[in-house]
């Protein structure tokens, strides 16, 4: 237990960071004359997040989950900080080689496919490192604990974007403290405590390349296997969800507002998401409680409910071009609810269901894109 909470105060520092960075990145480059250069940064990382996780699994399973989450983290913290030399370079306005426009281009992108590398292992082992603090009675319980704690960086990140974001784009401070905090983060995953590690083998001497070779050739065969065929629409309704909540939601609340400025919207709309924050939390822990204490096929049938009803009251509120109030706390606590169901149920049935160990883990992931891919899209084009 106690292991689990800690990971969860470590995801919660690195993703306040990483998700307020990830907002302000088509932002920061757009006022640096990038135009929209920061919507491709995001491409380059979650095309690479997605095409990693083939090979997640053998170095999560070569070297263990504990090594491997600190150091997957220090990826994230080199995105964060590969914003500092172009805001620094448009502060001074200086002509060195730094502040070239083909230096920072290629620098950032270089930055966004490591940090996709480290995410694919650093959520993998994730799971391996729930898996192993877990065993088939409380698996669903600790995925639930997890995602809870994990989930408060959503509190933390709109509560951000609500009084500091307006200045945090033009001062470099800020994302020297969003680094700092990122360091933290490994420091924090350093300190997990040691767990039996069920799916690593050291008994096996082979070169990491044919380890990587093989069971790479062996996640493939499990995702395009029977067994993984009923999650597939799972994961592509999670894609299309996740556009709503990240770009279509936040988009119609602030139009709903009467009347202000853009600032006063923006701040509206991450009061409306403050409410979609704290059903992913209450959310995450219900359900993984009810999975544990139910099953997992209830579990599924109230994940399907709290969709039906999310579903049927964004109708509701999209047909009545309803004006910014009340309505709009519900939609994102609903949607929140249902989003944080789905994630829940899905990794802890693979987690419990397939007996690949990590390599079972890499297909919750691959997928993953999708839902920043579908957002993008969403807002983008």
């Amino acid at each position: 237990m106690n292991g689990v909470i800690m990971l969860g105060l470590g995801f919660l520092l690195l993703f306040t960071a990483m998700n307020i960075v990830q907002i302000l990145t088509t932002q920061v480059y757009e006022q640096l004359g990038y135009q929209t250069f920061g919507f491709w940064v995001l491409e380059f990382l979650y095309g690479t997040f997605s095409i990693s996780c083939l090979i997640a699994g053998s170095l999560v399973t070569r070297w263990g989950a504990k090594k491997t989450l600190p150091i997957a983290v220090i990826g994230y913290a080199l995105f964060v900080a590969s914003y500092i030399a172009p805001i620094s370079c448009a502060d001074s306005a200086s002509d060195i080689f730094f502040c070239s426009k083909a230096f920072v281009m290629s620098s950032s992108l270089i930055a966004a496919v490591i940090t996709g590398f480290s995410a694919s292992v650093l959520w993998v082992s994730e799971g391996a490192y729930i898996k192993d603090c877990s065993d088939d009675k409380n698996i669903n319980s600790n995925q639930g604990l997890f995602f809870s704690i994990n989930f408060f960086n959503m509190i933390c990140g709109n509560l951000v974007a609500m009084f500091l974001v307006r200045d945090a784009t033009t001062k470099i401070i800020f994302f020297y403290g969003m680094t700092g905090l990122t360091i933290v983060s490994s420091v924090l995953l350093c300190q997990l405590p040691n767990v039996v590690e069920k799916d690593r083998n050291n008994a096996v001497e082979i070169s990491l390349c044919a380890e990587i070779k093989g069971k790479t050739l062996s996640t493939l065969r499990i995702l395009v296997s029977k067994r993984l065929l009923p999650m597939i629409p799972f994961a592509i309704y999670n894609g299309l969800e996740a556009s709503y909540y990240m770009a279509v939601i936040p988009w119609m609340a602030g139009e709903s507002v009467e009347g202000g400025d853009k600032e006063e919207k923006n701040r509206k709309t991450a009061m409306v998401m403050l409410a979609f924050g704290f059903a992913e939390i209450i959310g995450s822990y219900s359900i993984g409680k009810l999975a544990s204490k139910f099953g997992q096929r209830f579990a599924m049938l109230v994940t399907l409910g709290l969709g039906l009803l999310a579903l049927c009251t964004a109708l509701v509120v999209t047909s009545l071009k309803a004006s910014f109030g009340f309505v709009w706390f519900l939609l994102a606590f609903l949607w929140g609810l249902h989003d944080c169901s789905i994630g829940t149920n899905c990794s802890a049935l693979i987690l419990s269901r397939f007996k690949e160990g990590t390599l079972s883990l890499s297909l919750i992931h691959i997928s993953e894109p999708t839902r920043s891919y579908a957002s993008s899209y969403a807002v983008f084009c």
